[in-house]
């Protein structure tokens, strides 16, 4: 800014204020530059001085924004003759205008910004709107595009069958506002039509089947429309039941099967479906069928129509008829003995489920069982016969056998079986067969008698064993026993033998008691001890004498048992176990005893038991004698006194002494200080005299305290000064051996008073104003204070407050008050006076404002007061945010500069008298204008529109809302509001703002339209998760949109951070490399830390409120450590060499790839089969990664077994071992084996296993660096049962014979661990190594089943939508917690051998439904074949093939009619793709039209091109529109393209063309450009390939 001034400018000085708030600014030229902070006109003034005059001079200055950022959106399309609305936003810019070009000539100038313009065409078309925005510094235009259409109905839903009696919602696709429209629609039978008015939608329930016409006219504001459809209606089928003749057949049998269904009609379709028949479908109910395999048969038929499908199920079992048997039995030569069991069966019998039935020819009852025992009672011969069947045959078999007699048993008995010497027993022979005679007995080979009877007496002369012997015969058959029989003496008078004892019954305790048995006679005797010690129990030995030791005293009963095989005798004996005196010291609880008192004397042993005790207490008396260890005992004289006792028991006795002091008890101990009793006051410094004195005691030793000091002697008085006032406490202790007795009492020390004086608050005061008295003292302590006032009868309401006096109402005039101090030594009194003036009072506001100002203009304020006295009146305005500002005068003018609350203080004085007034006032800015903008997504009826009121100027604002719907007013403290309209129709929303000195208004035209389809639906397809950080996961939504195509579908996940105290943390940023914006969620491994998460996805449709957020608990875990030592599991080794343990290969899974390795190293060995190492034993450093033994340290013959534990902060350690056997010196050089396709085991035990898929190749390498090219190599193989496992060209690709070895997937058994071992010799030099690892596969899914529907081998190409259902299968480990399932089909058929697979879908659904590729014809075929196939896969790549099968695509219409057709279901499908944006059903659409697309074209030669083109131009639309973050993106992305874009090729050239879309060549394009680069690099690639 530049300034003139006249005459001259020299000498003048300049001051800007630019009313910014910014500080004046001096300066002595007239030029200035200033930059403004804010938008907003600003009133500039300058002050020019040469100091011989001053002028001022002022200029309004505009600080306006440049306009940018300008955004237009319109209500279109719209119907002719309607009003299209236009609204115009800008980003920034100050006072701007719009002007508006509609593109029909028809311009419209100068409007404000804000607020809807509307504009109504006159025909249809397309139009642009072109819109300029400008103000002061410049302008912006930008244009829009809008459709102006007719009234149109293109459809009638829905379009399939529907049931009776179900309620069937029609719906007319209409291309206006429902809203403002009225269907008309009649349903095809007799009942009344509908009217339904803002909804295109009716309902209606048919109760008869049959087709119906059905007519809708639609009625707009400005025209109509009329169509009409045919809809076909059916009954829903209520049962369905299977009826068989047979419910049991023969393998090979011929069953029929009929289906009841209910209600009876005509048209239903049969599906029919059984394990050893392929699947049907018709349209008869009756099927017969012939099983071939033997079993329980479940058939099945699945009954449906257009509407409604049921199904049933019936069980057959098929049966092998029973074959010619034979009886088979368990007897000799064809004999079976009488009484006994014998065994019969069946054999060479075949059936199925055959059942026997056993008629043994005795009589007894019939068996059913294959294999039975009987048992014949009598002897004969007997005819067996086997009834064998099963429930379709029957047959049966005979035996003959012959029962016959035992055979003839002899036994001897001798009762008892031990007999007694010289006395006589009877031996007896028993048999079944042999009478009472033809006996020959024998005793030890000699016969005591010939010929004689079963019984034989004989008396044994000594103890023994005897044989006795016997044989008995009968004309035909002879037999022979034996018995052993012992003889014994008997055992009699026993007796316990025990030396050492003193009178025959005490032993001592800490030695052994001794104890012999004694017996006058027996033989082989066995002795049993056990005693019986201070209630304890203890076995003491089996021999004839046995040993206790006795450690404490007590009873002991000793009790043996002595026997033998004719009885036992017992004996006893009982003794006393004592323990010796000894260590006997006197005890009293002091040295010192009272005269007159009892004093407990007691004595302690060392040892002893039962012992007596002997007191000495007077030297003149006989002694005390007592069986308690003290005594209690009074003396009478003082003095000194000996005590002495003596202990003893039946082994022994010791005695002790003990001098004793007897003194007087101390009574009644009391002081005084000089001379006088207690209350004690001394004034400080003075000297004073103690002296103590008591009634009673001798020996005693006086003890002062004063505060702090300590006085101890003989002497009972003490002279001392109190030096400082305070209260002390003086005690007296007066001991002598026998007590003490101790007495307090309290000294009050206090300095006299000096120097007092009176100190008042103020000498002069108004009337009724307290008036403060301190009095203070130079000297003295605990001093009283009495206040007295010359005018002894006025009282004037005294108060005493802690140090001070507080007197109140005080007449006018002067007063003398008289002040005393004292205290307990000394007092003294000081005079002073007060004067007392009239008080101002009443005090209050004239006339005064309202309690709410206006912000900068000018109030009055008047003050008075009610007293007479003149006042001087001074006003300070405080307003909140602005320094405060100071007035005098009874009345004065005020301007806030500002809102907020202002404060008003006024003060009148008189004299030395005051009174102050406050009052508060609310300062508000008058609100200037208001504009409205709607908020929200669309306004559409049933939900939430949200309304904004952006204010200029106003503060402590209300709103009142008019939502023009005849609801009632809403009133806010905020310019935000939200209102729900339920009819459609154009609403004009009103809002008043105001405050208490200001109000405006305005409005806003909304129009509210219906719904053309309901809210989406999601679910997830997985519920709280838990995932490994390490591993990549998948997150899958299921999305229905409701077959929505008016708006465009978007998508979104989020994952928030749990916390402690915070359920919902913050969001994780995920980067560029995840896209969010799909149903399938693919996370990278190590992309969130472990903790918990909310998983939360959104899905919703554009431009409306129509939204639905599904979440679910995320987990996300650690993984265990992985201990690995590289070189193999076992390694043979020479000692001289040094040994290398290397554990870099450990890891901790969660770790991030590129981050610094944490892990904590700890090596250890040990022998093995040993716990430790025999030394001498290497040395080795245990912490490090890596390990160095040195060679001279390693010892031939030796097998040492080396453990690495690894650990970090937070986890379990794990540890891992590997075996290195120490060969002899010169003979073995190292090896090493390792796993290249193999990850270690993340097991926390110490096993050396390594993991690997079961599915996938199994890649080892083994490395000889001292081996040279003649160096021979051999692999061998062993599993974890020790079993051979071979290693040839069936399960491997390498052979056995170099140094790597690569085993063909699925070669290795589940469950078990394999130790491969390479071992590599040089035969010329003598020298081999080897080294070996072993290995866990890691199995694939299992335990599961997919099915693939339909049932049915033939499909129609974009028709039929081909689905799996996958139930059961479970992870091949524990560790992991997602199956991947993988849909994919062979486009190029059977016919060609190496077909590249396309991936329809790969995620975590286990049932999936969608359309496929047409695949390529084939001659032999009526159609085209495709293979399909699921495959299953966990989290670390093993992979179990689900489902293989092959459908042919069967196409039903050619030519003309197929392009035609193609082309209007392209149209329809990819706009509602595109509008879904679900990256998976716009994939597999694509490329199944474009296959189809390709068949429809080589079969026709006058394809129009523009079709095709059009076609493949919408598929590439949709294609390059789907969101791309990964490779696998890309490729799937890149083979639609490049499908979509093909011509037509040779069928020779198809198949190459068919494996470049599974695979589609990147070339030199990196990841990192395909993450940032997105969809866009797909058409690259694309057009490079091409």
């Amino acid at each position: 800014m530049e300034v003139e001034v006249h005459p001259s400018a020299d000498g003048v000085s300049y001051a800007w204020d630019f009313a910014d708030g910014s500080p004046p600014h001096l300066c002595s030229l007239g030029r200035i530059s200033h930059v403004f902070g804010a938008l907003g006109l600003y009133n500039v003034s300058v002050r020019a001085d040469n100091g011989v005059s001053a002028l001022m001079s002022w200029l309004s200055v505009e600080v306006a924004e440049e306009v940018a950022g300008l955004t237009l959106s319109s209500n279109g399309p719209n119907e002719l003759s309607s009003a299209t609305e236009i609204r115009g936003e800008v980003d920034s810019g100050s006072g701007v205008v719009l002007e508006f070009d509609f593109g029909d000539a028809s311009p419209l100038r100068d409007l404000p910004l804000g607020g809807v313009v509307s504009h109504t065409y006159r025909a249809l078309g397309n139009y642009t709107v072109i819109v300029t925005a400008s103000n002061s510094l410049g302008s912006v235009r930008q244009s829009i595009n809008v459709e102006v259409y007719k009234l149109g109905i293109s459809e009638i839903l829905p379009r399939e069958c529907v049931s009776t009696r179900k309620e069937v919602q029609f719906t007319a696709l209409v291309t206006v506002n429902v809203s403002t429209c009225t269907f008309h629609w009649d349903f095809g039978e007799a009942l009344p039509s509908a009217l339904v008015k803002g909804k295109p939608t009716a309902t209606h329930t048919y109760s008869n089947p049959g087709v119906f016409l059905v007519n809708v006219t639609v009625y707009s504001p400005l025209s109509s429309m009329y169509l009409s459809a045919n809809l076909c209606v059916e009954d829903s089928i209520s049962s369905v039941a299977l009826q068989t003749s047979k419910s049991v057949v023969a393998v090979g049998e011929r069953v029929c099967l009929s289906v009841l269904v209910l209600p009876e009609q005509i048209g239903y379709r049969f599906l029919w479906q059984s394990s050893q028949s392929p699947s049907s479908e018709a349209a008869n109910a009756d099927r017969c069928f012939v099983f071939n395999k033997e079993g329980n048969e479940d058939v099945s038929v699945i009954a449906s129509n257009k509407v409604s499908r049921k199904s049933a199920e019936i069980s057959i079992v098929i049966q092998r008829p029973v074959g010619k048997p034979s009886v088979a039995h368990s007897g000799l030569n064809g004999a079976l003995t009488v009484n006994t069991t014998a065994s019969f069966w069946v054999h060479s019998c075949t059936g199925t489920n055959y059942s026997v039935l056993w008629d043994f020819g005795d009589g007894s009852p019939v068996g059913s069982s294959e294999n039975v025992s009987h048992i014949f009672t009598s002897t004969g011969q007997f005819m067996i016969i086997a009834t064998v069947f099963n429930a379709i045959s029957k047959t049966s078999a005979t035996q003959e056998v012959i029962v016959v007699l035992p055979v003839i048993d002899l036994v001897l008995r001798s009762d008892p079986p031990c007999v007694a010497v010289r006395e006589e027993t009877v031996i007896t022979a028993v048999s079944t067969a042999i009478g009472s005679d033809g006996y020959v007995w024998s005793i030890n080979g000699v016969t005591v008698n010939a010929q004689g009877s079963p019984q034989l007496r004989y008396t044994f002369p000594t103890p023994g064993v005897y044989q006795v012997s016997v044989t008995a015969q009968n004309p035909v058959r002879k037999r022979h026993a034996a018995i052993l029989i012992e003889a014994h003496e008997r055992i009699e008078r026993l007796c316990i033998v025990c030396p050492n004892l003193t009178l025959v019954k005490y032993t001592p305790t800490g030695e052994s008691l001794h104890c012999t048995a004694s017996l006058a006679s027996g033989s082989n005797v066995s002795y049993s001890w056990y005693s019986v010690h201070r209630g304890t129990n203890q076995s003491a030995g089996l021999g004839d004498s046995f040993r206790l030791p006795l450690e404490a005293p007590g009873d002991v009963f000793v009790h043996l048992t002595a026997s033998n095989k004719l009885g036992e005798t017992t004996s006893n004996v009982s003794l006393v176990a004592v323990e010796r005196v000894a260590g006997a010291e006197l005890t009293t609880p002091s040295d010192v005893v009272a005269a007159g008192r009892p004093v407990n004397i007691s004595v302690d042993v060392a040892s002893g038991s039962d012992l007596r005790y002997s007191w000495y207490v007077n030297a003149d008396l006989s002694p005390l004698r007592t069986h308690i260890p003290f005594l209690l005992h009074m003396y009478g004289r003082l003095g000194q006194h000996q005590v002495e006792v003596r202990v003893e028991n039946i082994l022994g006795h010791v005695s002790a002494t003990k001098e004793l002091t007897v003194q007087e008890e101390i009574r009644d101990v009391d002081f005084q200080i000089n001379q006088k009793p207690r209350p004690f006051y001394i004034a400080a410094g003075a000297v004073v005299w103690l002296c103590g004195g008591l009634r009673t005691g001798s020996d005693l030793t006086w003890e002062w305290a004063v505060g702090a000091a300590l006085v101890r002697g003989s002497s009972p008085s003490l002279n001392h000064s109190f030096t400082h006032e305070g209260l002390y406490k003086v005690s007296l202790n007066v001991s002598n051996g026998v007590n003490w007795q101790a007495v307090s009492h309290s000294v009050t020390v206090q300095e006299p008073i000096s120097g007092l004086t009176l100190d008042l608050n103020r000498s002069n005061v108004c009337t009724q104003d307290p008036v403060v008295f301190t009095p203070l003292v130079s000297t003295g302590t605990d001093v009283s204070y009495n206040m007295t006032f010359a005018e002894t009868d006025l009282d004037y309401g005294l108060v005493f407050l802690k140090d001070r006096f507080v007197l109140t109402d005080l007449p006018v005039g002067l007063h003398v008050v008289t002040v005393e101090a004292w205290n307990l030594v000394s007092s003294s009194n000081v005079t002073s006076s007060v004067y007392v003036d009239e008080r101002v009072s009443g005090l209050h506001m004239v006339g005064c404002c309202s309690v709410t100002l206006s912000a900068r203009t000018d109030t009055r304020f008047r003050a008075q007061i009610q007293s007479t006295s003149p006042a001087v009146y001074t006003w300070t305005f405080s307003l909140e945010g602005s320094e405060p500002v100071q007035v005098s005068g009874q009345e004065v003018t005020f301007s806030p500069p500002g809102s907020g609350t202002l404060s008003v203080l006024v003060e009148a004085r008189s004299g030395v008298c005051s009174q102050s007034l406050n009052d508060t006032f609310l300062v508000e800015f008058p609100v200037q204008e208001v504009h409205l903008l709607c908020q929200s997504d669309g306004t559409f009826t049933g939900h939430i529109v949200k309304i904004l009121a952006s204010v200029i100027g106003g503060s402590h604002l209300k709103f009142h809302w008019d939502f023009g719907d005849s609801t009632e007013v809403l009133v806010t403290d905020k310019n935000m509001a939200s209102h729900t309209y339920h009819t459609p129709g154009v609403f004009h929303a009103t809002v008043n703002v105001s405050n208490n000195v200001s109000q405006v208004w305005t409005q806003i035209r909304l129009e509210v339209r219906d719904l053309q389809c309901g809210g989406p639906q999601a679910e997830l397809v997985q519920s709280r998760p838990t995932i490994l950080r390490s591993s990549p996961i998948y997150f899958e939504a299921v999305v229905d949109v409701k077959n929505c195509s008016a708006y465009k579908a978007a998508y979104l996940w989020e994952i928030l951070r749990r916390s402690e105290g915070d359920p919902s943390g913050p969001a994780v940023n995920l980067g560029s490399k995840v896209s969010v914006t799909s149903p399938l969620l693919s996370i990278p491994g190590w992309t969130l830390e472990v903790g918990r998460y909310d998983l939360v996805f959104t899905v919703s449709l554009h431009g409306t409120p129509l939204r639905i957020q599904r979440g679910t608990l995320l987990t996300v875990a650690p993984r265990s450590l992985e201990a690995v030592i590289k070189g193999g599991s076992v390694r043979l080794w020479p000692p001289l060499s040094d040994l290398v343990l290397d554990g870099s290969a450990s890891r901790d899974p969660d770790a991030d790839p590129d981050a610094e390795d944490q892990l904590e190293y700890h090596w250890d060995f040990n022998e093995e089969s040993s716990t430790a190492c025999e030394p001498p034993c290497p040395h080795i450093d245990r912490e490090r990664r890596q390990m160095t033994v040195p060679g001279n340290q390693l010892h031939s013959s030796r097998v040492y077994v080396f453990t690495l534990t690894v650990q970090t902060a937070g986890k379990r350690a794990v540890s891992t071992t590997q075996t290195v056997r120490v060969c002899e010196a010169g003979k073995v050089f190292p090896v090493t084996v390792d796993c290249v396709s193999c990850s270690s085991s993340a097991s926390s035990s110490s096993s050396p296993s390594r993991r690997v898929s079961y599915t996938d190749p199994l890649v080892l390498s083994g490395l000889c660096e001292r081996c040279d090219a003649q160096a021979q190599y051999q692999w061998s193989a062993k599993d974890q049962s020790g079993s051979t496992f071979d290693l040839d060209e069936v399960t491997t690709s390498t052979g056995g014979r170099s140094p790597a070895l690569v085993l063909r997937p699925g070669v290795l058994q589940e469950g078990r661990s394999y130790t491969f071992t390479l071992t590599s010799t040089q035969p010329e030099a003598g020298l081999r190594g080897s080294g070996g690892l072993t290995v866990a596969p890691h199995p694939p899914p299992s335990g599961g089943r997919c099915v693939l529907l339909p049932g049915t081998d033939v499909i129609h190409p974009l028709e039929t939508l081909v689905s799996y259902s996958c139930t059961g299968w479970k992870h091949g480990s524990s560790e992991g917690s997602q199956l991947i399932y993988t849909f994919q089909v062979a486009p190029c058929g059977s016919s060609i051998t190496a077909c590249p697979l396309l991936t329809l879908y790969r995620g975590t659904r286990s049932s999936l439904g969608t359309v496929v590729p047409a695949g390529v014809p084939e001659p032999e075929r009526n159609g085209t074949a495709l293979p399909i196939t699921v495959l299953v896969e966990d989290q670390f790549g093993a992979t179990a093939i689900a489902l293989h099968r092959t459908l042919t695509v069967e196409h039903q219409r050619t030519g003309t009619e197929a392009s035609d057709w193609l082309r209007k279901q392209s149209q329809r499908e990819l706009w509602v793709l595109l509008q879904h944006g679900n990256p998976q059903e716009s994939l597999a659409y694509s490329l199944a039209l474009t296959s189809h697309l390709h068949q429809v074209e080589s079969g026709r030669s006058d394809a129009a091109p523009w079709d095709t083109r059009e076609i493949r131009a919408g598929v590439t639309r949709l294609l390059v529109s789907l969101p791309v973050s990964t490779l696998y993106d890309v490729g799937q992305v890149s083979s639609a393209l490049i499908q979509s874009t093909l011509v037509m090729l040779p069928r020779c050239v198809l198949p190459r063309c068919l494996h470049m879309m599974s695979v589609p060549s990147l070339g030199p394009c990196s990841t990192s450009r395909l993450w940032k680069e997105g969809s866009s690099i797909s058409v690259l690639i694309l057009m490079d390939f091409l």
